[in-house]
């Protein structure tokens, strides 16, 4: 059996846990920008319009 080192362990667990809650998977960025450009409710664009600004956000600052 090998050992591995448990604060290896906890930086990538604690990356995996960052990326996780910061950054949307590519594909529900499209899904957002797809949703967008066929909205017809100025709400609903508005609110699409959000949540894309949002994950940039998050993603460049690194904060949910």
């Amino acid at each position: 059996m090998r050992d591995i080192d448990a604060g290896l362990i906890t930086e990538k667990v604690k990356s995996a846990c960052i990326e996780a809650c910061n950054v949307l998977p590519d594909d529900v960025l499209e899904s957002l920008r797809n949703a967008l450009e066929v909205e017809e409710s100025p709400v609903g664009r508005d609110v699409i319009e959000q949540i894309i600004a949002n994950a940039e956000i998050a993603k460049s600052e690194e904060t949910p």
